[in-house]
């Protein structure tokens, strides 16, 4: 008995240490009247989850951007630093500031958990980006943070010229994917006319299950590039195809032929090199996933994408259709 109350004696005292140390740091260290800290935001400002692959950030990018441009509400807008990290290796010209680490501790609590504990003030307010978008609101004085991973091309494609003057590829990105453009259609193209350059991406691997999640639906196979393929070759001047994928050996055993080339990347880095490569294309066939689209869309060239492969078409096919933008529907199955 007497040992069970000195358990939960040394239990009580250290849980009011633990509290004792978390209102001493909420009070100091996240105090608005603390002098703060050169380069980091002061009261409120906007951010946006960094989640996902490099499709994925890429249009947080530019929902964010697209966002703050037109809502006074929304500035000032900060980018995360890995959102950063993956966006300014490959692009020349990115508009919003990045949020340094150390401003981040301004915050959050150390061990918070934004269900246990909600009623943290010193933790980013979370809304979803759609949510915001609709109503806007949130605290007057709290940091933002947005959520759900938005590609909102309904929105930023708005203003195409101001994003596309962003999202110029560094030189030393744009000269390298031109190389190895020029390395792997030298066979094809040496001899005039000139070739006309498609970008193939082909998405698989574990993508099977957000297919299945977001349309109710199925991965698009060799019968839908057949005849994405084939458009093009009935449309197109001696049409080179430029193939990239997240799964090389099953483009490899598939796609064959004196005009397809399989020039994707493995490694480090493959993303955003494989990304400048089909960006330097004409034209582009896509299959599934915002990397394809966002691929597309910075080759400013038609597209090919697929349809019937779910209950509906993808929501950014679907964008680009109300956009304006030219883009062809293929039979998925």
């Amino acid at each position: 008995m007497w040992s069970t109350w000195r358990h939960i004696r040394y239990t009580v005292v250290c849980l009011t240490m633990v509290g004792v140390c978390l209102v001493l740091w909420t009070s100091t260290a996240l105090d608005p009247s603390r002098p703060p800290e050169p380069g980091c935001p002061q009261g409120r400002f906007v951010t946006i989850n960094a989640g996902g692959r490099l499709g994925n950030k890429l249009c947080q990018y530019c929902s964010l951007w697209a966002l703050q441009r037109d809502s006074a509400a929304a500035r000032p807008a900060w980018i995360l630093p890995e959102m950063e990290r993956s966006l300014g290796s490959l692009f020349a010209g990115l508009q919003l500031p990045t949020l340094p680490a150390r401003c981040l501790e301004r915050h959050q609590v150390p061990w918070y958990d934004p269900i246990l504990h909600p009623w943290s003030s010193a933790a980013f307010w979370q809304v979803s980006y759609f949510q915001y978008v609709k109503t806007g609101g949130g605290p007057p004085h709290r940091p933002l943070l947005l959520l759900n991973s938005p590609c909102d091309m309904m929105h930023f494609d708005q203003h195409r010229t101001e994003l596309l003057e962003q999202l110029r590829l560094r030189p030393e990105v744009r000269d390298e994917a031109q190389r190895r453009l020029r390395l792997h259609t030298d066979f094809q193209c040496r001899r005039p006319p000139g070739c006309t350059f498609i970008g193939v991406h082909v998405r698989r691997t574990d993508y099977a299950k957000q297919v299945q999640l977001m349309y109710d639906g199925t991965l698009v196979g060799e019968a839908y590039l057949m005849r994405a393929l084939q458009l093009c070759r009935r449309r197109y001047r001696r049409p080179v195809f430029v193939v990239c994928s997240d799964n090389l050996s099953w483009v490899r055993q598939r796609l064959r032929g004196p005009d397809i080339v399989i020039a994707g990347s493995s490694g480090d880095g493959s993303a955003g090199r494989d990304m400048a490569l089909l960006a330097q294309c004409n034209h582009t066939v896509v299959t599934h996933g915002t990397y394809g689209y966002m691929s597309a869309y910075l080759a400013q060239g038609d597209v090919l994408a697929p349809t019937g492969f779910g209950r509906r078409d993808a929501f950014l096919a679907e964008a680009m259709t109300k956009r304006g933008l030219n883009i062809t529907a293929v039979q998925a199955f």
